[in-house]
């Protein structure tokens, strides 16, 4: 994957923010917010970990893949059952 100088970065954020957001009619404040939380991504800012959901609730946290697989699994189980 070719590295992306951070000017050329900015410059592609900006882009897809007056490309793409802003003809959505997002409310002000998500599309200030979704450039935001790109720039906060490119910098690894949300790249976290912490145990706090298995100390509080004494299992591991769940990963999204496996929570949006087992959400899946509902939808068919209720969708078989006919409650869906």
């Amino acid at each position: 994957m070719t590295s992306l100088r951070p000017r050329g970065a900015a410059l592609y954020r900006e882009r897809i923010r007056d490309q793409e957001l802003r003809g959505r009619n997002f409310p002000d404040h998500v599309f200030e917010h979704l450039p935001t939380m790109a720039r906060l991504h490119a910098a690894n800012r949300y790249d976290r970990l912490t145990h706090d959901i298995e100390t509080i609730t004494g299992r591991p946290a769940t990963s999204v893949r496996d929570f949006v697989a087992r959400q899946a699994e509902l939808r068919r189980a209720t969708k078989a059952d006919g409650r869906f």
